[in-house]
């Protein structure tokens, strides 16, 4: 959500954040336009109309199979892999959606299995980004800067991004305060659950495999 703020608040890129369409077909291209079109009309949100790009969100497996990966090697199209360590991803998955461990850590380790399938398909043309959550927020000018050339932006990204009516709201993603702050900000640490030790050697080892196939196909 906060990359998907900064990616948007960028004149050359239009956006809704997460559009929930299921990529299956060219056609679904025309409809991820319109319902951005109509996203902004409706929630009365201002768009710069000189966009270069159209950015999508996919955190679920269902949004996009394996066998459609075909879809994103179009040339115009560009691909950026987010990582997130995965106690804080399965600590923050476990409050957003208020459920137990076990359904979060499997669902944990059948999204960073799809994505090492994602990155092994797209890799002979080696089109697509990797970057972590930790680098964009501790190191984020080169982060940025690898944004910029990797999207081959004319305008640079900023630490502040707009902030709008649908900023933190339900079915949006990131509902934090810290969403709505407009900047880049440390997370407030929140206490967590404990997890047991089963459950994080398990997706430790599966992000570590999934940051190792990025690593070597992006």
């Amino acid at each position: 959500t906060l990359l998907a703020h900064i990616l948007t608040s960028s004149p050359e890129i239009f956006g809704m954040g997460e559009s929930k369409i299921q990529l299956t077909g060219r056609s679904d291209y025309r409809r991820l336009v319109g319902k951005n079109l109509y996203f902004h009309w409706y929630n009365d949100l201002p768009r710069n109309k000189g966009e270069r790009y159209i950015l999508d969100k996919l955190v679920h497996n269902h949004l996009l199979d394996p066998r459609d990966i075909g879809l994103l090697k179009d040339p115009r199209v560009r691909i950026i892999f987010l990582i997130r360590e995965p106690r804080a991803t399965l600590a923050s998955f476990m409050r957003a959606i208020k459920t137990d461990e076990t359904s979060a850590a499997k669902y944990l380790l059948q999204r960073l299995t799809t994505l090492q399938q994602y990155a092994q398909d797209l890799a002979p043309q080696k089109r697509s980004l990797l970057l972590s959550y930790r680098q964009l927020l501790h190191c984020t000018q080169p982060a940025f800067d690898l944004l910029q050339d990797y999207l081959q932006l004319q305008h640079p990204l900023s630490e502040q991004y707009e902030v709008t009516s649908t900023t933190g709201a339900f079915g949006r993603g990131d509902k934090s305060e810290q969403i709505k702050s407009g900047r880049i900000v440390t997370p407030t640490k929140l206490p967590d659950k404990p997890l047991s030790a089963d459950t994080l050697a398990a997706v430790q080892a599966a992000h570590t495999q999934c940051l190792r196939v990025l690593r070597r196909n992006c």
